[in-house]
């Protein structure tokens, strides 16, 4: 009975990963292999294979999870009667074997006395693979579900704001030249610099960054120059559609129109090659920019709480034109040298404390003293503070000079 169970679902493991050969293979027709790049870009942490298994299922999947973990990690239950999609998860197994014993110095096999082989029991960890089932979050009811990526979408209206954080995460700086050959942008690894062409859409010029992004990622390597170069533009193009994709950017104008021709005379194993380095790279760059982002986040979050702490004022906000009533103010400076945002000071100690604050840190600021600041009350208690703590100092060490 118990081989029964084991050998069906050994069955059903074999019949899925038969589907996966078959759905690669029919996979390049250009509006099946458009879908493919959608369902990573949603699924981008998924493996190649599962990733494939869920576009063939269910092409307008959005997000999936297992029974339990839409209950315990989403707050969230999976409708009754719906049918899961069946996707493959790793199910290792240890076995036992008579091996050799080899010497861990010489590295030759060890003999008895006799000349016989001495032998001894190892575990080994066999990789094996079974089918379980998810469910996409459309077949579940619940809590709403938390995503950057929404959050991202907004800010990627914000075209400086989504530009400067794929600067930040290319291996290779990026500038903005006067092309004239035709070509949206180029990757050159002998000066490690990628340019875009002035004068683009926004999303073009964020579209070709990617696209650019990811050859300085996969194909500046002198030991990955086996590709062809249509292998190569098939990869960065297809990385640049799933990030885009992943982000909300307008991806209506890509075309694939030249994917099958490319794939005729290619190997399983080489398509299969291409479609995990593209499900990899992408995963890459979109986990770095969500990384980025919240580190964004968390800066501006930041200087909102030492705002609220230090009694600042933010001269746009309050729409304040005169500085009669301030100490000062400072101009937090981006990496280009651009100001990000000026905060006004009411007092010198919050300001004098920003100031080193902003120092210790590295953080580039700008900051000027109003000269026709009259000193405040605080301010003036602040100073004989300051004066008593200073004559305190002086005295214990003048004491600890006397061995008093």
């Amino acid at each position: 009975m118990k081989n029964n169970k084991a050998n069906t679902k050994n069955d059903k493991t074999k019949e899925l990963i038969e589907k996966l050969e078959n759905g690669i293979q029919n996979l390049y027709s250009s509006e099946n292999y458009i879908n493919y790049l959608k369902t990573i870009s949603k699924f981008h942490n998924y493996s190649i294979n599962n990733s494939l298994l869920i576009a063939l299922q269910n092409p307008y999947a959005k997000c999936v999870a297992g029974f339990n973990s839409w209950k315990t990690n989403f707050k969230r239950t999976v409708n009754k009667g719906e049918k899961g999609i069946k996707i493959l998860a790793p199910a290792p197994y240890k076995i036992k074997l008579e091996k050799q014993k080899i010497d861990p110095e010489s590295k030759k096999p060890l003999t008895d006395k006799n000349g016989n082989p001495i032998t001894e029991m190892v575990e080994m960890t066999k990789p094996c693979f079974r089918v379980v089932h998810v469910f996409d979050v459309l077949q579940t009811s619940g809590e709403p579900l938390p995503t950057i990526a929404n959050e991202l979408k907004a800010d990627v209206e914000n075209f400086d704001n989504f530009y400067n954080i794929l600067k930040k995460v290319s291996p290779f700086p990026v500038n903005e030249k006067d092309i004239t050959t035709g070509a949206n942008g180029y990757c050159d690894p002998a000066n490690k610099e990628i340019a875009i062409r002035t004068g683009m859409s926004e999303s073009q010029s964020i579209k070709t960054c990617i696209h650019e992004i990811a050859h300085s990622i996969l194909h500046v390597n002198h030991e990955k120059m086996d590709k062809d170069k249509n292998t190569k533009e098939v990869e960065a193009e297809s990385i640049a559609f799933v990030v885009s994709n992943h982000f909300g950017i307008e991806t209506s104008d890509y075309s694939f129109g030249y994917i099958a021709g490319w794939s005729t005379d290619k190997e399983l194993k080489e398509l299969k090659s291409s479609l995990d380095t593209i499900q990899k790279t992408a995963n890459k760059l979109i986990t770095k920019i969500e990384s980025a982002y919240k580190e964004l986040q968390v800066s501006k979050q930041n200087i909102k709480d030492s705002i609220i702490h230090d009694n600042e004022i933010d001269l746009d906000r309050e729409k304040i034109k005169s500085s009669d009533h301030y100490y000062g103010k400072i101009d937090f400076l981006g990496s280009n040298g651009n100001v990000g945002e000026t905060i006004y000071y009411k007092d010198r100690k919050s300001f004098e404390r920003e100031e080193k604050e902003s120092t210790n840190i590295g953080r580039p600021i700008d900051s000027i003293v109003f000269n026709n600041k009259k000193s405040s009350i605080k301010d003036k208690i602040y100073d004989a503070k300051k004066k008593a703590d200073s004559i305190f100092i002086k005295t214990k060490k003048l004491e600890e000079r006397l061995g008093r």
